[in-house]
């Protein structure tokens, strides 16, 4: 479709095209040069914008153990477990685990590891009944004697394991 610029130009320019004898005698090549002209002034100008990057902050990487240690330091420190089921073909674990994980500020609470649903199926069969992943399990130690165990399924913001890890650490004294 033609622009209202690109009739009016082509317009003044094909009645420029008489036929006289004067000095205005206007040529072949003085109307296809008028119509070129024209279509470049009737033509959309393109604005190119700087492209945004929209990639995450440089990720640091994460203070992951072996399962067994971690499980060791459960025991013997006390120190709170976050195990995170995944599988490798699965999209909302690698974003959880590539782009939110990095993000949780208080990670280094916990001892975190990784176990992956098709390298360890038995594994995952003992630690959850659900075959729902990503699923992140945290054990903790309330102020009983026996350790307390929650479960999370499904790829949740940082300020939510945020605040998961900060209730498991953060327990108010019972007396």
């Amino acid at each position: 479709m033609r622009s209202y610029k690109f009739i009016v130009a082509m317009l003044v320019a094909v009645a420029g095209c008489g036929a006289s004898d004067g000095p205005n005698v206007r040529t072949p090549e003085y109307f296809i040069a008028s119509l070129a002209a024209a279509e470049q002034s009737a033509m959309p100008r393109v604005v190119v914008k700087p492209v945004v990057d929209n990639a995450p902050p440089a990720a640091k990487p994460l203070p992951e153990i072996e399962y067994q240690e971690a499980r060791r330091r459960f025991n013997e420190d006390k120190k709170p477990l976050l195990i995170v089921l995944h599988a490798s073909w699965c999209q909302p674990c690698h974003q959880l685990i590539d782009r939110t994980l990095p993000r949780v500020g208080n990670l280094d609470a916990v001892s975190l590891t990784l176990v992956d649903v098709d390298a360890d199926p038995e594994l995952c069969a003992k630690l959850s009944s659900s075959k729902s992943i990503p699923q992140m399990i945290l054990f903790y130690y309330d102020n009983k004697p026996e350790a307390c165990k929650k479960v999370v399924v499904g790829a949740k913001s940082a300020e939510q394991i945020e605040e998961m890890i900060d209730d498991a650490t953060h327990l108010p004294d019972v007396r």
